[in-house]
C-alpha cells in the first residue's frame, strides 16, 4: 500500500460512528428543548431515533418534547418504548406519567409516578413526586383529600 491509501484509510477511521452522530443529534435537540424551541427539538431527536432507535434517552427527551407540543399519546409510546429497552428509567416512568396525567389517565398516572419512586427515593423526581401528591391528595381516600381541600 502507498503512504496516500494509508491516509485514506486513517481519515476514514476518523468519521464518528452511527451512534456518535446519533448522540450529537441527541445533545442538539435537549438543547433546543432546554431553550423552548420544541419544533426545531424534535427535528433533531428524530433525526437521532430514526439512527440510533434504541436510545432510552433520546426517546425520554422525545417524548418531552411531545408533551410540551400536545402530542401527549406519542411522548406515551415514546416512554414505553424506552421502558421496553430499560424498565429502570425513572425519568421514563416519569414522564409517562405526566403523559397519562394529561391524557386523564390519572389511576396509571399514580402507578406511573409510584414506579418513578420506587426506582430512587432520594433524587429530585422523588421529592417533586412528594409535593404534587400533596398538592392533589394522591393516595388518600377520597374523603380525606376532600377534608384537606376544604
Amino acid at each position: 500500500m502507498t503512504a496516500t491509501t494509508n491516509n485514506k484509510l486513517n481519515s476514514i477511521d476518523e468519521f464518528p460512528s452511527a451512534v456518535e452522530v446519533a448522540k450529537i443529534w441527541q445533545q442538539k435537540g435537549t438543547q433546543l428543548a432546554n431553550l423552548g424551541k420544541y419544533t426545531a427539538a424534535l427535528n433533531y431527536l428524530n433525526r437521532a431515533i430514526t439512527i440510533y432507535e434504541d436510545n432510552p434517552t433520546a426517546l425520554v427527551m422525545r417524548a418531552v418534547v411531545l408533551i410540551h407540543l400536545g402530542q401527549n399519546e406519542a411522548a406515551l409510546t415514546d416512554c414505553d418504548r424506552a421502558l421496553t429497552i430499560n424498565p429502570k428509567d425513572k425519568q421514563a416512568w416519569l414522564f409517562k406519567g405526566v403523559a397519562l396525567n394529561y391524557l386523564g389517565r390519572y389511576e396509571q398516572c399514580y402507578a406511573s409516578y409510584d414506579r418513578a419512586l420506587g426506582i430512587e427515593r432520594r433524587s429530585s423526581v422523588y421529592r417533586l413526586v412528594q409535593v404534587w401528591k400533596g398538592i392533589f391528595g394522591v393516595g388518600r381516600s377520597d374523603s380525606a383529600a376532600m377534608t384537606s381541600s376544604t
